[in-house]
């Protein structure tokens, strides 16, 4: 165990900021374990004895293979191991849940599910053995068979046989599960499924369905024995019915997700109740020829559904704030007030109805405040007067060195005029007059000049600076975010 310990500390450094989680602040040290919505798909590292072959498998990316490959070697370790056997054995099985979810993305959605589905499994035995080392990693863990979970989009498959004796086999390819009973539901991955439902005697019926991600399928199978006979599924264990009608002598009552009795044909009144909720009447007709099925659901809450232009919105329910857009809600029933917030943005208010079972959905394009529009535009306006003080600066150095020059010219043509005076006047005089225009350009130049870097060094000093000011914006934004 000392050895395993040391190996144990010797590695430890791989569980650093910059060796294990890495993305997006997957893991971070202020909660241990945080959840930031994707995978930081990095996986912990072992000495080399311990999983070597997997992790050559999945650095060649057949991540499905790793993933098999981890799995059994967490099975080889047993269930009797020191506290570091424990530590390695928990390591072991998220590399397999993180190798199967590697191997879920670049295939068909039905794959992908499959492989997520082998994911959850590996994390559930993590929590079942315990497999944590201390309750942010359990709570890390939770969270990450949650989004696997949601990811893998199980549908649920009611199916209603009719007869509490019935065995139903549900398969697709080389899957497959059986359940006895008058009602089974079962989540399942979105694909299409073959139902069978063989009744006392033998006989047999097959139906086939696809099941979409999320959704909820419900199959209804007739029993083969004689008619008279009403199951009514509630999907809800604190429900209560009141049957009425037709020979009734006084009302037949009953409470759970399923309710089955054998009663004389005609018309019969159904009065479902769920706690919290209005009650459903529904109306049925019982036949003495076949049985009679009535499915119902129990009504869900108000759902709120709020997209906006851009994203990242704050949004508030009744003055509360419940996330950032786009944003999938649950709601109270009743009248609700919805703000949606996002810094220099008008904030939009809305009213809305929530009503249960029934989705609202809020898709806006937020405005930029008039101050913001207003800010930007002092901000991006040129300053005139500091220009025209560098034009004249640039203008000024220009005059003063043509001014140079020409001096430089009008002393050379003196110097000449000069050494020709004795022998010869004339050029003496033609020369002394060149010398004389260049030496007036020159001091033209420096005039200018001098002109020029006087008003440009004075338009600058006067120059203001570029206008800053702070923007007061109703919710109010870092003027270095990407709202600028």
């Amino acid at each position: 165990m000392g050895d395993d310990m040391n190996r144990s500390a010797r590695w430890s450094g791989l569980w650093s900021w910059s060796g294990f989680w890495s993305w997006s602040g997957f893991w971070s040290w202020s909660g241990f374990w945080s959840w930031s919505g994707v995978f930081g798909l990095v996986l912990v590292w072992f000495p080399c004895e311990v999983g070597a072959d997997c992790f050559g498998l999945y650095r060649q990316k057949r991540f499905a293979q790793a993933g098999d490959c981890f799995s059994r070697q967490a099975k080889k370790m047993g269930l009797r191991l020191s506290e570091a056997g424990r530590v390695r054995k928990g390591r072991l099985w998220r590399n397999a849940a993180l190798s199967f979810e590697r191997a879920a993305q670049g295939v068909n959605a039905v794959q992908a599910a499959f492989q997520r589905e082998k994911a959850v499994a590996c994390l559930q035995v993590l929590l079942k053995q315990g497999l944590v080392e201390n309750k942010g990693h359990r709570r890390a863990m939770q969270a990450m068979r949650r989004r696997l979970q949601g990811k893998i989009g199980y549908g649920e498959l009611s199916i209603v046989t009719a007869h509490v004796k019935a065995l139903v086999c549900v398969s697709a390819q080389q899957w497959r599960r059986c359940h006895r009973g008058i009602l089974w539901k079962v989540k399942v991955l979105p694909r299409r499924y073959r139902v069978e439902v063989t009744y006392p005697g033998g006989r047999l019926q097959v139906k086939q369905c696809r099941v979409h991600a999320h959704g909820r399928k419900t199959i209804l199978f007739s029993s083969p024995s004689q008619g008279g006979s009403v199951t009514i599924v509630t999907n809800a264990s604190n429900a209560t019915l009141v049957v009425t009608g037709a020979m009734l002598s006084r009302p037949l009552l009953g409470r759970g997700v399923v309710w089955s009795r054998r009663i004389e044909p005609g018309r019969y009144q159904v009065k479902v109740s769920y706690p919290g909720h209005a009650s459903l009447v529904r109306n049925i007709r019982v036949f003495a020829t076949k049985p009679t099925v009535l499915v119902l659901r129990e009504p869900g809450p108000p759902i709120l559904v709020v997209n906006t232009t851009p994203i990242n919105a704050q949004v508030y329910v009744d003055g509360v704030y419940k996330g950032n857009s786009s944003l999938r809600l649950k709601l109270s029933a009743g009248l609700r007030h919805i703000e949606i917030r996002r810094g220099c943005y008008v904030i939009e208010r809305r009213d809305v109805r929530a009503v249960p079972s029934q989705d609202t959905i809020l898709s806006l394009v937020l405005k930029r405040e008039e101050r913001f529009l207003a800010w930007v535009k002092a901000k991006h306006q040129p300053n005139r007067l500091a220009i025209a003080g560098w034009t004249s600066l640039v203008t000024g150095v220009l005059a003063a060195g043509v001014g140079g020059v020409m001096h430089g010219l009008a002393s050379d043509r003196h110097g000449s005029a000069l050494e020709q005076r004795p022998a010869n006047f004339t050029s003496y005089q033609r020369l002394a007059r060149e010398g004389n225009s260049y030496r007036a350009a020159g001091y033209a130049g420096l005039g200018v000049g001098a002109v020029g870097l006087s008003v440009g060094v004075a338009s600058l000093l006067l120059a203001q600076p570029k206008t800053k000011f702070q923007l007061s914006c109703q919710v109010p934004i870092v003027p270095s975010n990407d709202d600028l």
